[in-house]
């Protein structure tokens, strides 16, 4: 059908031929020529119908999260590179670079532009949760993926990756960091780095507590 730049694929009317064959995703491998430079190969990917976008911001509180993540803050940036990484993850084909990139993720999230040992790590990720309660468990779960993460990285290969339901187990994990890590923002609206450090530390030594309405 007619586009903007000449002819363009009709998603619905392939989708529907399709239908009674294959679901398939549609793909486009352009070469690109241009007098000012070599030619360019890009490859696209399309869904058969474009992504409701408007549904789902209408999702309760997600619109209000997603415009938090455009700040110039440090968590809002942790949470946009920790974004890239979690769609790294999402469209892999293997189950070794989707951890890998979920692990990438979870790094950005908790260490921001520094390196941490993975134990600071877990202890952040458990300091997410407003609730002392569960943070004991918060550890181990980190831990565990910690540990595929490290495993394949150093050229491993862990038998946790044959579950289908561990890797969805990890992106949900990366998610909820990423909500906790805006509700940190929120509740105590670091503006640097070195902040953002110094209120970890102030967690885990007590001398600063979530707001009692943050427990859940």
């Amino acid at each position: 059908r007619p586009g903007i730049r000449g002819l363009t694929l009709d998603r619905g009317a392939v989708e529907r031929g399709l239908r009674q064959e294959a679901l398939l995703e549609l793909g486009a491998s352009t070469l690109t020529v241009s007098c000012i430079g070599p030619g360019r190969r890009t490859h696209q990917w399309y869904n058969a119908e474009p992504l409701p976008l408007g549904s789902l911001l209408h999702q309760r509180g997600l619109a209000s999260r997603v415009s938090a993540c455009f700040g110039a803050d440090p968590i809002a940036r942790r949470v946009r590179v920790a974004a890239l990484w979690y769609a790294e993850a999402h469209y892999s084909l293997s189950g070794d670079d989707a951890a890998l990139a979920l692990g990438v993720a979870m790094d950005a999230l908790l260490s921001g532009q520094r390196s941490i040992p993975g134990s600071v790590s877990a202890d952040r990720f458990a300091f997410l949760d407003p609730d002392a309660r569960g943070r004991r468990d918060r550890v181990a779960e980190y831990l565990e993926f910690y540990g595929v993460r490290s495993s394949v990285a150093h050229g491993g290969r862990s038998s946790k990756l044959r579950d289908p339901a561990f890797l969805r187990t990890y992106m949900d994990a990366v998610r909820w960091a990423a909500a906790r890590a805006l509700a940190l923002r929120s509740a105590f609206m670091p503006q640097s780095e070195k902040e953002v450090d110094a209120l970890f530390d102030d967690l885990r030594l007590g001398s600063r507590q979530w707001p009692a309405q943050g427990v859940s």
